[in-house]
């Protein structure tokens, strides 16, 4: 969601941003994943809301498959916890409706793209719509991570600038 928060504000405030790096995130709703997209409706997303500790547990069990860190259980559960039910629903419900290709072309600054190309979260190819429609910018793909790469392979996160 942050790449998404990112652009969005290269769009609305040019004057504001001089770089993006962009991290396994959705430039169209389509290259969300099954689960992502069952949580977007305002309904669910209200009842996820309300029942945290479900959605706690959900990302406890399935974490091994989204993350290989171990502390990424407790890094979101962390995240969750501090959350408002404002900021959640916005996020969650938002994805669905996602798209920035209509105002790619408005961004004019450098942008890198980042994926895992092991990520369950977004499917693939998700930077695609960044090399059609942003005319600066560059995509590294991580072979060996999943959505969080800085933590999948953090050595090679952090040198690929």
């Amino acid at each position: 969601m942050s790449g998404k928060v990112g652009l969005s504000a290269a769009i609305q405030y040019p004057q504001r941003v001089s770089i993006i790096v962009v991290v396994g995130s959705p430039i169209v709703s389509s290259s969300l994943d099954v689960l992502p997209k069952l949580l977007g409706p305002k309904p669910i997303a209200i009842i996820l809301f309300y029942m945290l500790w479900a959605f706690r547990q959900g990302i406890r069990n399935y974490s091994p498959l989204i993350c290989w860190d171990p502390r990424y259980s407790d890094m979101v559960d962390k995240d969750i916890t501090r959350t408002t039910v404002e900021s959640f629903l916005l996020n969650i419900v938002s994805l669905p409706r996602t798209d920035l290709r209509p105002f790619l072309l408005q961004v004019n600054i450098p942008v890198m793209g980042k994926n895992g190309k092991i990520d369950i979260i977004i499917q693939p190819d998700p930077w695609k719509p960044m090399l059609e429609g942003i005319p600066h910018t560059r995509v590294e793909r991580f072979t060996k991570a999943g959505h969080f790469i800085m933590l999948d392979q953090s050595h090679p996160f952090m040198h690929k600038l």
